[in-house]
C-alpha cells in the first residue's frame, strides 16, 4: 500500500521552521473565543467535524477526514454529515483517508468517491498497525509508508511533521471519543482513558523521529503527557 502514498512527496518540508496549530474537535475547544483569534502565523490542520465549526472552519489550512460521519456516533448523533465532508473547502487543502480498492464500505469512503467530492481532496492510506512499526528511522516518510490510523488526528501531526513544522499547538484533543464542542455536558459520561495509551505510544514514535516540541492546550483527556500544557481562555 506504500506506493499509494506517493503523490505525498511534494509537501516534504514546504513549512520548515513554521509553527501548527492542531483542532480536534473536542469540548475544550470552548475555552477559546476562536472568533478573534488571529492565527494567521500559524499552519492550521484540523479534522472531521471541525468543518461545521462556525468560526475555526473559516480559519483552516488543512483538513483532513475519513471515516463517514453518518456512520459513526449513533449513540450521540453525527457533529456532521458527508456531504459537509465532501463539500467543506479549507484554505489550502484537504484530505482524505480512503479505501484503495474502490469497493463499498459504511464507515469508509472509497476512491472514486473521493475522486468526485464537489470539493477536491488529496487522497491518502492509513493503517492501524502497531505503533511500535514507527519506531524505525524514515517510518515518517509518508510518500514511502503508510499513514498511521487509529485516531485521524494522528494524520495532521503526521503531516505537519514532513512539512518541516516542530511546534504543534493541540486544540481539542480531549480523548472524548466522539463527544466534541456542540454536546460537552456528556464529556464525564464518554472519556476515554484507554485513548490515552496510543497517543502515549505515538509521541514516543515521533521523538524518536524528530525533536519536536507539544504544546496542548486546555488539555483534558491528555493533561500532562505534551512537552507543555497551556490553560488560557484568551487565543494564544
Amino acid at each position: 500500500m506504500a506506493h499509494y502514498n506517493n503523490h505525498l512527496g511534494k509537501y516534504k518540508n514546504i513549512h520548515v521552521g513554521e509553527k501548527a496549530i492542531v483542532f480536534g474537535t473536542g469540548p475544550s475547544l470552548l475555552k477559546v473565543d476562536w472568533e478573534s483569534a488571529n492565527l494567521n502565523h500559524y499552519k492550521t490542520f484540523g479534522v472531521n467535524g471541525i468543518a461545521v465549526h462556525e468560526e475555526i472552519s473559516k480559519k483552516l489550512d488543512y483538513y483532513f477526514f475519513g471515516h463517514r460521519p453518518s456512520c459513526c456516533n449513533h449513540s450521540i448523533g453525527a457533529t456532521c454529515t458527508d456531504d459537509d465532508c465532501a463539500n467543506y473547502r479549507p484554505n489550502i487543502e484537504k484530505f482524505c483517508a480512503t479505501r484503495i480498492d474502490n469497493s463499498s464500505h459504511p464507515a469508509h469512503f472509497s476512491d472514486k468517491e473521493a475522486d468526485n467530492f464537489p470539493a477536491p481532496a488529496v487522497k491518502f492510506t492509513s493503517s492501524h498497525l502497531p505503533i511500535s512499526t514507527m519506531n524505525k528511522a524514515g517510518s515518517f516518510d509518508m510518500s514511502k509508508n503508510i499513514v498511521m490510523g487509529h485516531t485521524i488526528i494522528f494524520a495532521p501531526i503526521q503531516f505537519a511533521l514532513y512539512m518541516g513544522i516542530r511546534k504543534i499547538y493541540l486544540v481539542g484533543c480531549d480523548c472524548g471519543s466522539g463527544i466534541d464542542w456542540k454536546r460537552p455536558e456528556k464529556l464525564l459520561k464518554r472519556q476515554h482513558p484507554m485513548l490515552v495509551e496510543p497517543w502515549l505510544q505515538f509521541l514516543k514514535a515521533v521523538r524518536n523521529n524528530y525533536n519536536v516540541k507539544f504544546i496542548s492546550i486546555n488539555p483534558l483527556g491528555l493533561k500532562g503527557i505534551m512537552n507543555k500544557d497551556l490553560f488560557t481562555n484568551e487565543p494564544f
